[in-house]
């Protein structure tokens, strides 16, 4: 029996949180938190075009207790209207998320360079396919087209959750036969979460592979996937081990917001809004960095787990172990002994 390696889960944390120090990053957080505003502020303009309800109202965030929001709740039940809601929303997504996509591969660039590794050419062309690869990893996230059991399971549970919510805002069917479906569905979707939590695990290291070995979107996917072979377990429990403190930071501060947000909504709606910016900047200025600094760390020691490494209290059979060894013996684990790479990229540049 032997020891199940994980993550320095102290240096990890730590470098999470290294960016501090970094203004470039602080710059980038600075733009992304103006971009969350801007986006906020078209989506509830849009909102209240599509359902002719006061703007203010949207802002403030009035939690179910005016005719407006119920009045969005009782427009959204009809088709014509949220397919005119869908149609919008990814309008103004769109140019979102191509934005946010930049500015997020700065931050990986930054990350990947400070835990020493060298960074691929990042042409016009690298960027239209790394917003490709962000697409296709929330969608295999979904539906992991890497185990062929996996994804048949998933297209059965979004079926089941599909046809969930479509029951309960139509109410296609009532009675006995709509609770049983209704009941499905969330089982359905209790399975698929676990599902995609999996996936997640597998993709993870996706985007880091795509700026630090230059490999295109279907290579970068399929990498992250054999980066975790063998090692699947150990992962999930890293992930675990460094992301539960920082979503629980979140939680702390975000819930108590959310709620005096709330209080505010119908009285201060100035205190609503300036609480509204203040969670907009948590996640511009706090969530992205450490998330995107938090992926590098854990990348790092999936390339070279020797180096960031520990033992954990879980134990695992020599199998397991051997295992692990082998898929650390790969030629992809040495990625910090690439001069050459780093300086034919400069020549390119």
């Amino acid at each position: 029996m032997g020891k199940l390696e994980i993550i320095d889960v102290v240096g990890a944390l730590k470098f999470s949180v290294s960016w501090l120090t970094n203004g470039k990053v602080w710059l980038i957080a600075l733009i992304l938190f103006i971009l969350n505003c801007i986006h906020s502020v078209v989506g509830a303009f849009v909102t209240s075009a599509i359902y002719n309800v006061s703007l203010m109202s949207i802002f403030i965030g009035a939690a179910g207790r005016s005719a407006e929001t119920r009045a969005i709740l009782y427009a959204s039940s009809n088709p014509q209207a949220m397919f005119v809601n869908l149609g919008a929303s990814l309008a103004v997504y769109i140019p979102y998320m191509i934005i946010a996509s930049y500015l997020s591969a700065f931050i990986y660039r930054i990350s990947l360079e400070k835990r020493g590794f060298t960074i691929a050419q990042f042409d016009p062309s690298r960027f239209i396919n790394y917003v490709l690869l962000r697409i296709a990893f929330y969608v295999s996230v979904l539906f992991p087209f890497f185990d062929k059991r996996l994804l048949a399971a998933s297209f059965v549970c979004a079926i089941l959750v599909a046809l969930g919510a479509a029951i309960a805002a139509f109410h296609m069917v009532v009675g006995p036969i709509a609770v049983l479906l209704m009941l499905l569905a969330m089982a359905a979707g209790l399975v698929w979460f676990f599902i995609m939590a999996y996936s997640l695990t597998r993709l993870l290291s996706a985007n880091a592979i795509f700026l630090n070995q230059g490999k295109g979107v279907v290579d970068s996917l399929k990498g992250a996937v054999s980066l975790t072979d063998g090692r699947v377990q150990s992962t999930f429990i890293s992930c675990l081990c460094v992301f539960i403190p920082i979503v629980a930071v979140f939680v702390c501060v975000s819930i108590p917001l959310t709620f005096l947000s709330a209080a505010f909504a119908q009285r201060v709606i100035v205190g609503s809004i300036a609480i509204q910016l203040v969670l907009l900047a948590i996640a511009a200025f706090i969530l992205q960095p450490v998330e995107i600094f938090s992926v590098t760390a854990i990348y790092d020691w999936l390339m070279n787990p020797a180096a960031a490494s520990k033992p954990s209290i879980a134990t695992v059979s020599s199998q397991a172990v051997s295992s692990d060894a082998s898929a650390v013996s790969l030629p992809l684990s040495k990625p910090k002994a690439k001069p050459a790479a780093k300086k034919s990229v400069a020549k390119k540049r």
